[in-house]
């Protein structure tokens, strides 16, 4: 038996992590502040903004797919010397 390790076998250094871990996840289990309601409407903004362009993109592409076919008036001519 190392003599580092304690009497179960339990290494220090792993005792030392989980403390840590116990640590970071109470940062993240915190009660949400005062601002948190505005952070989902953010983002319930930005999904609204998102979704008009997508739509803003879809009303274009299908104006231009119903167009006629453009007929090309300007021709180009390449001679190779």
């Amino acid at each position: 038996m190392d003599k580092e390790e304690d009497d179960e076998g339990f290494h220090p250094e792993a005792a030392r992590l989980v403390r840590n871990k116990r640590k970071i996840m109470r940062i993240f289990t915190v009660p949400p502040t005062a601002e948190a309601p505005s952070e989902p409407n953010f983002y319930d903004n930005m999904k609204k903004i998102r979704l008009r362009q997508q739509l803003e993109m879809y009303s274009i592409a299908r104006k231009y797919d119903q167009q006629p076919p453009q007929k090309q008036t300007d021709s180009v001519q390449l001679s190779m010397e």
